[in-house]
């Protein structure tokens, strides 16, 4: 995550599709619901996943996916911090792309992808995270001050610790990542039709 002038962070938007009325008022709700979007906020630092978050804005619309990018919204007449977090409250996913760098720092001195991942599972967010390993010939990439690797360290201990499952990719591997993330949010925007769905059932039964 870096400053305002280059944020790399994301928000995607997923269509729902919808059911067909049945002329319940409850499914008539959830069916409204699904006509909306469904919110993926998109996770990064910037410099070093520019070609990453260049293929998912091209390929994801062409699943019915749209992607609202931070650098296009600006900052909302407010705080980083608070735009950031205003983002997380109105999503329902979180893709975090993991890399060599730590990222940028706060006025507070801690780094913004931080921010953004501890912010969201205190939030229960659904959060799903990929790792790009690094090869030796792409060294320049990777943050040489020693404070940047703990933090990236400790950051990486941090979510391996409520992540079961961290997929991994190589640098140039865009097409495979893309692939792991749609998979993902697509099965991710399934499982919250299908609550959605079986909650419209269960208030109508009990109102019944």
């Amino acid at each position: 995550m870096v400053g305002m002038a280059g944020l790399g962070t994301c928000t995607i938007l997923s269509n729902r599709n919808t059911y067909s009325s049945v002329g319940s008022t409850n499914r008539t709700y959830a069916i409204l619901l699904r006509m909306s979007a469904y919110r993926v906020f998109l996770s990064s630092t910037f410099a070093d996943f520019k070609s990453e978050r260049k293929r998912l804005r091209k390929v994801l619309p062409l699943i019915g996916v749209h992607l609202d990018c931070a650098e296009q919204r600006g900052d909302e007449g407010k705080p980083l911090l608070a735009t950031l977090e205003k983002w997380i409250d109105e999503c329902d996913m979180v893709v975090l792309l993991l890399g060599s760098r730590a990222g940028t720092t706060s006025d507070t001195g801690e780094r913004w992808t931080r921010k953004e991942v501890r912010y969201a599972f205190q939030k229960n967010k659904r959060v799903f995270a990929y790792l790009r390993e690094t090869p030796t010939e792409s060294l320049s990439l990777v943050d040489r001050d020693k404070e940047a690797e703990r933090d990236l360290d400790s950051l990486l201990t941090d979510i391996k610790e409520k992540l079961a499952v961290i997929p991994r990719f190589k640098f140039g591997e865009c097409c495979k990542l893309t692939a792991m993330v749609i998979r993902d949010v697509d099965r991710c925007t399934r499982e919250l039709e299908a609550e959605a769905y079986g909650n419209s059932f269960v208030q109508e039964g009990t109102e019944g």
